[in-house]
């Protein structure tokens, strides 16, 4: 049997693009210039041309830095208790083992990162005893944030939080391009939300009637725009969830949505019965064949509709700025 930590035999098999790692099934492997010979756990041997096999081979160990977490294919690890990095043509493979309950396990991936907690610096351990410390003063029957407080252990350094806590500045992302306004804008609630598509954190505030909750369904059709995304709405408070939820709906975007919040609300949503209605309900849109127009027509849409409404801004400042000279007038009339 191979020794995973000092050697990797990865198998693409026909018609696949990736490559599978097979350590663990081999018995024996014997290469030569254009094949490979296998024989694996069960006894059998099969032939594969060397372009589907690598071998790996003189790993390196990465000691796991104290204060450091593992993030393995996008996702923090905490149960990872060895890394070892492979070269492959100058590309990293890395042999990740975890402690599991059921004992060790190993996998393969290109995808390794490890990442400084950003509670662990000493500005984030200062802000976070700050916080902890004026939760803690909360009486109990109100205290809703104590808990979440108290079992947070990690933050991500590139995440908000932890650039905020950190103070590190919010830098451009980029966001989704070109744009779409499907729900009515002026061309303030378009540059909110362009803005908060291009940076990591933004706020958008305004007194009632100003048009936040227009700006948030624009935010969240361009975010379900790109193919696997999604987007949570929160809120403090269930009625702003819910006013979302609804002018939503009532404009017929029922199927984009899932109440999960209490538990009663997400065994709702997988109700056998309501799921095949959905599921109905998006076959039709399907068998309709609706297709986007071209990405250029909607930009060029865009730029036609940003000038026309920057036009009406330019307008109504200037409306403004002649009603104060007509008010002006009549004070000089009057004296």
């Amino acid at each position: 049997m191979l020794d995973p930590r000092r050697e990797a035999i990865l198998v693409r098999h026909k018609g696949k693009s990736e490559f599978v790692d097979k350590t663990d099934s081999i018995l024996q492997y014997k290469p030569n210039s254009a094949h490979i010979s296998i024989t694996y756990n069960g006894g059998k041997t099969y032939t594969h041309p060397a372009t589907s096999v690598k071998v790996l081979r003189n790993p390196v160990r990465i000691p796991l830095i104290d204060g450091a977490v593992v993030e393995v294919d996008g996702r923090v690890r905490e149960d990872v208790v060895e890394l070892w990095r492979f070269t492959d043509a100058g590309t990293p493979w890395w042999r990740v083992f975890r402690a599991t309950k059921a004992g060790e396990r190993h996998s393969m991936t290109r995808h390794v990162r490890l990442l400084k907690d950003a509670a662990r610096t000493t500005a984030g351990i200062d802000v976070l005893n700050y916080w902890r410390a004026i939760v803690s003063r909360i009486p109990d029957k109100e205290n809703s944030l104590r808990q979440p407080y108290e079992t947070l252990r990690f933050v991500h350094p590139e995440s908000v939080l932890g650039k905020f806590i950190n103070g590190d500045s919010i830098e451009s992302v980029g966001g989704v391009t070109p744009l779409i306004f499907p729900f009515s804008s002026n061309i303030s609630q378009r540059e909110a939300v362009t803005n908060a598509l291009n940076h990591s954190i933004s706020v958008i505030d305004g007194p009632p009637g100003t048009g936040k909750t227009q700006s948030i369904l624009n935010l969240i059709a361009n975010i379900i725009l790109e193919q696997g995304k999604t987007v949570g709405v929160v809120s403090f408070s269930n009625a702003a969830v819910d006013n979302v939820y609804e002018k939503l709906t009532d404009l017929g975007f029922e199927h984009v949505m899932a109440k999960l919040g209490r538990k009663e609300k997400r065994e709702a949503f997988f109700e056998e019965e309501l799921l095949s209605a959905r599921a109905s309900f998006i076959g039709g849109l399907a068998k309709e064949g609706i297709t986007a127009p071209p990405a250029s027509e909607l930009t060029d849409l865009a730029q036609t509709l940003h000038r026309l409404q920057e036009d009406q801004r330019h307008l109504k400042r200037l409306k403004e700025e002649l009603e104060a000279y007509r008010l002006e007038r009549r004070h000089f009339d009057q004296y």
